[in-house]
C-alpha cells in the first residue's frame, strides 16, 4: 500500500447568498419577479455565486438567470400570474455572443405555469409560454451551459422543458404533468443532452420531442442526446435526427401512443425500452425514412388508438410503419437504409379488436434492411411483415 495524495479545489462558487436579504420573500402578495431579477444580478457580480430561496409559494413571472449563477430552491414554488403575455417564459437561461456561458445550475424548484387562468390556449394561442428556455446564441455560436436537479414542471400552455439551440443540458430527475405541449422539448441544432429520470404524468400532452427544427451555430442541425429512466404517461414520443445526430434512450417506459420516429441522418438507438404505437396518421405513429436505427430487448405495443379520429370499423395496420415521409429539418444522409429489431417482443393492446389485421413490420416504400432478431411475435398478429414488406426478414 502507498500514500496517495488527493487535492479538491472548489473554486467554482463564490458566496452564497439568502434570497430574503435581498427582499425576495416566500408567501409575499404581488409580482416578485423585479425583485428576484435585481437580486440575481446583483450577486451575479460577484462570480459563481448561490442564490437560496426559503421554501413557499412566491408569484414570479418571468426572470433570466445570469450564467454560472446556482439558484437553489428545494420546497419552493413558482406561480405564474393569471393572464400572463402569451411569450411569457418563467425562467430563461441564455447566453449570448461568442463565448461558452458559465454552467448554471437550477436545483428543487417547482414551477406552475397555471395553465386554466391563462386564457386560450388550446389552438396554439400560447405554445411559445414555456416554463423553462435554455438557449444559446445561433448567430455568433455561444453555448448556454446548464443543469436541472430535481425540478417539477406542471400545468403550463407550453413545454415545461423548452431546450433550443447552441445548448448543453444535464436534467437528472424532472417530473412534469398537465403541460398542453411537452414535458422536455429539445429543438435547436448544435445542442447536447444528458438525461436521467423524467417522470411525465398527464390527462393529455406532456410528452417528449427530440429534434431540431431550429438551426444552431453555422447551420447545425446536429444534437448529441442520451436519455435514460424515462416514463410518459399521456403525451406523444416524438424523435427525429438529420446531420449525423446520435440519439440513444434507454429504458423508455410509455403506457399510450402516439410514437414517432424519424431518422432520415444520423443514428437512434433504443434499449430496455416499452414503446406503444397506434395506427399510422400523416402525423403521428410512423417511422420516416430510417437510416440507422437500432431496437434492442424493447416491447413494442401495438395500439388501436388514433389521435385524429376513433372508429369502430377494423382495421389493417402494423406496429411498425415504414414511411418515406419525413418532418425532420437538416441534412439527410445518401443511401439505404437500416432497422435492427434485436430480442424484442411485440404485443397487441387490449383495445385492439378480434376484426383488426396487424402485422409486426411494414415497408411499402423507403429503400431499407429490416432485420428482426431473436424476437417474438405475440398473439393476435397476422404475421411478422405486411404483404408489401420490402426488405424485411426475421432472423431467428
Amino acid at each position: 500500500l502507498g500514500r496517495v495524495e488527493v487535492v479538491v479545489v472548489d473554486d467554482d462558487r463564490s458566496a452564497v447568498y439568502d434570497a430574503r436579504e435581498l427582499g425576495v420573500l416566500p408567501d409575499a402578495p404581488g409580482d416578485q419577479s423585479a425583485s428576484l431579477q435585481a437580486a440575481l444580478n446583483e450577486v451575479a457580480r460577484s462570480g459563481r455565486a448561490v442564490v437560496t430561496m426559503a421554501p413557499g409559494d412566491y408569484e414570479i413571472s418571468s426572470v433570466s438567470l445570469p450564467p454560472g449563477t446556482t439558484l437553489s430552491a428545494a420546497g419552493v414554488r413558482w406561480h405564474r400570474p393569471a393572464f400572463s403575455a402569451a411569450t411569457t417564459v418563467s425562467l430563461r437561461l441564455e447566453q449570448q455572443g461568442s463565448a461558452s456561458a458559465l454552467p448554471s445550475l437550477v436545483e428543487g424548484l417547482t414551477v406552475d405555469g397555471r395553465r386554466e387562468q391563462q386564457g386560450a390556449y388550446r389552438d396554439s394561442e400560447q405554445q411559445d409560454a414555456h416554463l423553462v428556455v435554455l438557449e444559446g446564441d445561433a448567430a455568433e455560436g455561444g453555448l448556454s451551459r446548464a443543469s436541472l436537479e430535481r425540478v417539477h414542471l406542471l400545468s403550463g400552455t407550453g413545454s415545461g422543458l423548452y431546450i433550443g439551440p447552441n445548448a448543453e443540458a444535464t436534467v437528472c430527475d424532472l417530473s412534469a404533468n398537465e403541460l398542453w405541449r411537452d414535458a422536455l422539448q429539445l429543438n435547436g441544432g448544435a445542442t447536447k443532452l444528458r438525461l436521467r429520470g423524467l417522470n411525465a404524468t398527464a390527462s393529455q400532452g406532456t410528452g417528449l420531442w427530440i429534434g431540431a427544427h431550429v438551426p444552431g451555430y453555422q447551420d447545425s442541425y446536429h444534437i448529441d442526446v442520451e436519455a435514460e429512466d424515462v416514463q410518459i404517461g399521456a403525451g406523444d414520443v416524438e424523435i427525429e435526427t438529420t446531420d449525423a445526430s446520435r440519439v440513444e434512450v434507454r429504458r423508455l417506459t410509455m403506457t399510450q401512443p402516439p410514437f414517432r420516429l424519424d431518422v432520415p441522418g444520423g443514428s437512434v438507438r433504443i434499449e430496455d425500452s416499452v414503446l406503444v404505437v397506434g395506427v399510422p396518421s400523416r402525423l403521428h405513429n410512423h417511422w420516416g425514412s430510417i437510416h440507422d436505427v437500432e431496437v434492442a430487448r424493447s416491447t413494442i405495443i401495438a395500439s388501436e388508438t388514433t389521435v385524429e379520429a376513433e372508429s369502430e370499423e377494423a382495421r389493417e395496420f402494423s406496429a411498425i410503419s415504414v414511411s418515406s415521409q419525413s418532418f425532420a429539418f437538416g441534412p439527410s444522409t445518401p443511401g439505404s437504409g437500416r432497422l435492427a429489431l434485436q430480442d424484442c417482443r411485440f404485443e397487441l393492446a387490449g383495445d385492439v379488436e378480434a376484426g383488426d389485421k396487424v402485422y409486426a413490420v411494414d415497408n411499402a416504400d423507403v429503400d431499407a434492411a429490416i432485420v428482426a432478431t431473436a424476437s417474438k411475435l405475440g398473439a393476435g398478429f397476422v404475421d411478422w411483415f405486411a404483404p408489401a414488406c420490402a426488405g424485411c426478414v426475421n432472423a431467428p
